[in-house]
């Protein structure tokens, strides 16, 4: 079954008992808006990651707990899809809003959401202008390394990769602002490499 008649199943079940399948549906639409991306569809990406958000966001709101990392991907997805269309603005947008709502995430299980937290922050970086909202998104790289620290510290094999996205993230930012790294991030960035073995 494609990823299209996947879809169609599912809302055709979603509408006659929503609270059953709307779930389905929702995850359905995210898988098809990254395969739709992934074959260069980018509108319909969009269209697809829009719809995924839409169904998320209800969802959310009647459960959080259950749906946010749902929400957190089909918004980080809409913006890979508005960033590929060349739509900066709103892709800016929608990865301040994942970095949002992956920074919540992180907040109850660091392990687990780390390393969406790092690549939606790479997809904000991504987004910006020369100068525009780097000083914001250094900010949120750094707050990430500190929520993130306490978990790579008792494990860091199991945060490593996001720990090592979001050092480097951070240091190509201090670069772009022409600023030293904070002494904060440099102490951090020493810990690291000792915890690694570097």
């Amino acid at each position: 079954m494609s990823a299209r008649e996947t879809v169609d199943r599912y809302r055709a079940l979603a509408q006659r008992d929503p609270d059953a399948w709307l779930p389905e549906l929702a995850r359905s639409l995210n898988d098809e808006a990254i395969a739709l991306l992934g074959a260069g569809r980018k509108t319909e990406a969009l269209a697809a990651s829009r719809e995924a958000v839409d169904a998320h966001r209800a969802l959310s709101q009647r459960s959080p707990e259950a749906f946010l990392p749902g929400l957190a991907m089909s918004v980080h997805n809409m913006g890979n899809a508005l960033r590929e269309l060349g739509r900066r603005g709103e892709a800016r947008s929608a990865a301040r809003e994942a970095a949002g709502l992956y920074g919540t995430l992180v907040r109850e299980r660091p392990e687990a959401f780390g390393l969406h937290l790092a690549s939606s922050l790479t997809a904000l970086n991504a987004t910006l202008d020369e100068g525009l909202g780097r000083a914001e998104a250094l900010g949120l790289v750094e707050e990430g390394i500190g929520l993130i620290w306490p978990c790579f510290e008792r494990a860091p094999q199991e945060s490593s990769a996001a720990m090592t996205m979001l050092f480097e993230l951070a240091l190509d930012l201090s670069d772009a602002l022409r600023r030293a790294p904070s002494a904060a991030l440099l102490a951090r960035g020493k810990a690291f490499r000792r915890l690694m073995g570097r």
